[in-house]
């Protein structure tokens, strides 16, 4: 039995990733806006504790959510992303301005037009989204974060049940 070719989640981790880092020009300017002098340290696969430089972006795999077309012969796959933006926190009402403004500025990049639709090594992707931005701290409040759920859907065609 052949295994079915169709887009797999660390594809579009890798595409997130490098649309992100495509990008990194715009991210740094809001950084600059609110930490002269500073810029984004790293996009990474996995937990900011492993990292420990801000600001940074984080990317972790969350799921994939499988469909059967009505035909029974296409399978639809969404796969979804939990993308989360870090600022060290100090006290003070700019910084939530600041987390917004990163998170906003990531958001733009991946909804923009050019970046919904994408083609990896085993197929394409036909939409991409961020469904919601939720913002909050961590480490006892040492750290803001902003986390954006995204997901990505793509068919694999000619498949039976």
């Amino acid at each position: 039995m052949a295994l079915v070719k169709d887009v797999q989640i660390y594809e579009v981790l890798e595409h997130v990733k490098e649309v992100l880092e495509t990008n990194i020009s715009a991210i740094d300017e809001v950084i600059r806006t609110y930490e002269s002098g500073n810029q984004l340290r790293k996009i990474w696969w996995g937990d900011q504790m492993v990292l420990s430089a801000f600001p940074c972006i984080t990317l972790e795999p969350l799921s994939n959510t499988l469909t059967w077309g009505a035909t029974n012969y296409t399978q639809e796959n969404t796969y979804n992303l939990r993308i989360f933006c870090y600022v060290k926190n100090i006290t003070k009402e700019i910084m939530v301005q600041y987390l917004v403004a990163f998170a906003e500025v990531v958001r733009r990049i991946l909804t923009h037009p050019d970046t919904l639709q994408f083609t990896t090594a085993s197929g394409s992707v036909y939409d991409s989204w961020v469904s919601s931005v939720i913002f909050g701290t961590k480490e006892g409040g040492a750290l803001r974060v902003a986390q954006l759920d995204y997901s990505a859907t793509s068919w694999s065609p000619g498949i039976k049940a």
